[in-house]
């Protein structure tokens, strides 16, 4: 009887813990997008990011420039509306100088959030996944629309499909994402595919190389997208923490 009642005891207590720390986390998620939402200093942010990429891909469709003069003639500090994503980024951002802005952020979720819960995540990993969220800078790409959605929706994707982890590629500093599926024949494909995509914005590569060389601030060097890495590590850790794996 008391080894059947320990029993009982600890199945209850690795059902609690990670309830608990999934709700506590989850309370931390909350209050920051609620700071968010509600405060007055970041409340113009709503969208911030957005706005940047839709602007330079209207600017670029009108024949200016689609990274600022500054980024491609020397050293500069980095600033908001300076623009650090290679070229070929163009294929996603200018449709959406046509398309409902809502599609920017329903698409992408939309994708996560069915990979995840299709890849049904034990308890552990929802509590993981939690911890991701809690992270104050997932809840701020996702109230200014960072195009790293798009990339974190290739990272769910992949877990269904490991070939589509190579446009990860299109944003470089995040490159080992991009790996995920490499022993998949269809993965070099896709990256020929995206190779042969990259050849068409030929004339841009050398103004983005200079852009990332010639940054200087807290938004450049090679470990800036380590902040990202969290947002980035949702749809993984559903597909590791699978309640069936």
């Amino acid at each position: 009887m008391s080894a059947r009642f320990g029993e009982e005891s600890a199945r209850r207590l690795r059902r609690i813990v990670p309830l608990v720390t999934m709700g506590v986390l989850l309370i931390l998620a909350s209050y920051s997008a609620v700071t968010l939402v509600s405060d007055p200093q970041f409340r113009p942010s709503a969208g911030y990011d957005y706005g940047i990429y839709r602007d330079a891909a209207a600017r670029w469709l009108q024949g200016g420039f689609f990274y600022y003069p500054e980024q491609v003639a020397g050293p500069y500090y980095t600033l908001s509306g300076h623009v650090m994503y290679p070229p070929p980024m163009l294929l996603l951002f200018v449709p959406f100088t046509i398309l409902p802005a809502v599609l920017w952020w329903a698409v992408p979720i939309g994708i996560i959030v069915w990979r995840v819960v299709e890849l049904r995540p034990s308890l552990w990993a929802w509590a993981g996944i939690a911890a991701c969220l809690a992270w104050p800078m997932t809840v701020e790409l996702v109230f200014t629309g960072n195009p790293l959605l798009w990339i974190v929706a290739c990272m769910a994707l992949a877990t269904r499909w490991p070939w589509t982890s190579a446009l990860i590629f299109a944003k470089p500093s995040l490159f080992p994402f991009a790996l995920f599926g490499i022993r998949d024949r269809r993965w070099w494909l896709a990256l020929v595919a995206s190779g042969l995509a990259s050849a068409l914005f030929l004339p841009m590569w050398p103004d983005w190389i200079h852009a990332v060389l010639n940054a200087r601030g807290p938004y450049s060097g090679v470990f800036y997208s380590l902040k990202d890495v969290p947002m980035m590590a949702i749809p993984l850790v559903a597909f590791i923490g699978r309640a069936s794996a």
